[in-house]
């Protein structure tokens, strides 16, 4: 298997099922646009939103997650690839079903960034031998980022998430426990569908470098492309690279870590961490 983009957001090309290129990048795919020059970007007004552009009441609004950290063997770290900043974050790609799959139709797009520079240890992997290690966001040590509903960008409507606060997903709380996430990696545990899917691809496998992951949302929230409510996600797989004394990866290619020596017996091993999430989310009535 190629090894990953380390760009968060150009991650989210090659896991959506469509590769990037110098002339356009993907988020969805982008089989049913051919051409190979850049659209021209939006002209919408900077500082005001675009009222047109507001997802309309029962519309879809599909959601694409990325995560990445660094790890130095004691918690997370920033990590650098050439030019690459890697924070550790969780990151989301909301888009309305306009979303063309270019990056600079910014209109019908926008981004959520989680993150996890103090973030905890993910309590379960104390008690759950499916998890080594994992980091629990704590919304009020690292309040989130995002550029929805900023002028120019995606305009969410309270009526496709049923709240007056679009993004309220994001830290309200579920039967009085707060909302929740997580990214821990561990073993593989896919589920069968998964699997058979894997198996039918060609052009896709896994291989000795992929090991297991999964992450934490919020009950009640996220539904899968399938229509599944999701809050815990297996059908997740990681990667991850090795460090430098600077916590800079040298060689994208040669530094990749064997996926049988991940977890050490107590800890795993200091590295680069990226997951592959495979479901895409939907939210919407």
């Amino acid at each position: 298997m190629v090894a990953r983009s380390l760009s968060l957001v150009g991650a989210l090309t090659l896991w959506a099922g469509c590769s990037g290129g110098t002339t356009k990048t993907c988020f969805v795919d982008c089989e049913t646009d051919t051409t190979t020059t850049t659209p021209d970007t939006p002209t919408a007004d900077s500082s005001e939103p675009d009222p047109t552009n507001t997802t309309p009441p029962g519309d879809l609004v599909g959601c694409v997650v990325a995560l990445g950290f660094g790890y130095d063997g004691k918690g997370q770290v920033t990590a650098t690839f050439d030019d690459l900043t890697l924070e550790p974050r969780i990151e989301m790609v909301l888009f309305n079903q306009a979303f063309t799959g270019y990056a600079n139709d910014t209109q019908n797009y926008c981004d959520i960034t989680i993150p996890l520079d103090d973030a905890g240890l993910y309590t379960g992997v104390l008690t759950d031998k499916l998890l080594w290690w994992g980091l629990d966001w704590d919304d009020k040590k690292n309040p989130y980022t995002t550029t929805c509903n900023e002028g120019g960008r995606l305009q969410l409507s309270p009526d496709v998430f049923n709240d007056d606060d679009p993004l309220a997903f994001l830290t309200q709380e579920f039967d009085g426990e707060p909302a929740e996430y997580f990214a821990a990696v561990g073993p593989r545990n896919l589920s069968p569908e998964l699997k058979a899917a894997i198996a039918a691809d060609p052009d896709f496998e896994l291989d000795e470098y992929d090991f297991g992951c999964t992450v934490g949302l919020p009950d009640n929230k996220f539904r899968s492309n399938t229509g599944a409510l999701l809050n815990e996600i297996t059908d997740c797989t990681a990667n991850a690279w090795t460090l430098d004394k600077n916590n800079e990866i040298v060689d994208i290619d040669e530094s990749r870590i064997l996926g049988e020596d991940i977890f050490t017996g107590n800890n795993v091993v200091p590295g680069y961490y990226e997951f592959t999430i495979f479901p895409f989310f939907v939210f919407g009535q």
